[in-house]
Order: structure tokens, then sequence, then C-alpha cells
């Protein structure tokens, strides 16, 4: 196969196995590899470093490779803001990815998830005891997208049957050309997760009202 007719995108290469040997193809003749546009209307075309040492070297080096102008290879569209970047943890540079990341990991440290293990290990046993009897299974829908919905939502306070809306709600977030796919503007997920989350600190302001209010009888 040509080098030039080579595209890692399409997900036809992927169903059996990674496609090392084109990998390996890649990395002998052209170790920073072009797949052109093509296969879905969210793929603008795709550079991708196919040689561990330049990976390495791209990863450690975030002046001279900064994704402030892309999204993780794709090129952001030219009417998402500057702060509509930066916004995405996964596109920004250090300090400020320290500092979003930071916030993220103070919630889910390991300390915490340690008191949470008994309900994380229901949870994946369910899913599990759920997928044993079925004939056909997706693991991408039936395990890598249903345990980190409901153990987020059990942590969030939400009910089960709101797992597949927090699934919905990252798909559209981290969508990498939210306005090619829902129009220009904001992404509809934004005010949807503002409104869930105002609706549930409501909630939680008026159990602890009524408590108060209870315990001051």
């Amino acid at each position: 196969m040509a080098i030039t007719d080579i595209d890692l995108t399409d997900i036809r290469l992927w169903v059996d196995d990674v496609p090392w040997d084109l990998f390996a193809h890649c990395r002998y003749e052209a170790p920073v590899h072009w797949s052109p546009p093509g296969h879905g209307p969210e793929v603008r075309g795709v550079w991708s470093l196919t040689r561990h040492a330049d990976i390495a070297c791209v990863g450690s080096d975030v002046v001279t490779f900064s994704p402030q102008r892309t999204h993780t290879g794709f090129e952001m569209a030219a009417d998402v803001s500057p702060r509509g970047r930066q916004e995405r943890t996964i596109a920004t540079d250090p300090v400020r990815h320290d500092l979003l990341g930071a916030v993220v990991g103070n919630v889910f440290s390991a300390r915490r998830l340690m008191h949470q293990a008994e309900r994380i290990r229901g949870i994946v046993v369910t899913c599990l005891e759920e997928l044993a009897v079925r004939d056909v299974a997706d693991l991408v829908g039936h395990v890598a997208q249903t345990v980190p919905a409901r153990v987020l939502g059990s942590l969030l306070g939400m009910p089960p049957a709101d797992d597949q809306k927090l699934v919905r709600w990252t798909t559209m977030l981290t969508e990498f050309e939210p306005c090619q796919l829902f129009g220009h503007g904001e992404c509809p997920a934004e005010g949807e997760v503002a409104a869930e989350f105002c609706g549930l600190r409501e909630i939680r302001i008026g159990d602890q009202d009524r408590a108060y209010r209870g315990a001051c009888g």
C-alpha cells in the first residue's frame, strides 16, 4: 500500500486489532504522516507522529508544540474563540492545564476514591453481570461509557436514569468541532449542564435548610 493511501482515521483498520503493520510502514516512510479528510464530517485531516522519540519530544516541549490552536490534532473551527479553546483542559498548556487539572484531582484523589471503593466495585460488578447475559455487547457503550457515567453520577448525586444524559453531555462537550456539529454559537450541552447542576444545588440547599429547621425545632 502506498503511504499516501494510508488513512489512520479509517475505523475499518481498527476493527480486528491495532494496525501495527501500517504504523511500521509509516515509521519507515512517513514518520510524520498525513491522513486526509474523508471519514466523517468531523475529521478535517490528521497529522500523526508514528515514532516514539518524536512523540516523546512533542509531548515534553509545550513551547514549540502548543495545542492552543489545535485540539488533539484536529484544527479548531475558526469561529471558536480563544477563550472557548482554553476552557478545554486537554487543549491547554501548563500552567493553566495544571491548575484546571488540580480542580478535578482534588475531587477525585486516590484517598477520596478509596472511600467509594465498595460503591464503585458494586457498579462494575452490576455492569459485568448485565453484560454476561448478552449474546452481543458493545464494550464502549456497555462498559467504557456506562461504568464511568454511573460512578460520576453516584458521586454527583444523580440517579441511574440520568447516566445516558452524562454520556451525552460528555460526547457533546468533547467533540472536536462543536460549531460544525451543532451550528454556530455555544454548545447546547453547556446550558443543559449549568441548568442541571443549578437544580441539584437548589435541591441540596433545600434539604439542608429543612434539616436545619428540623434540628432547631
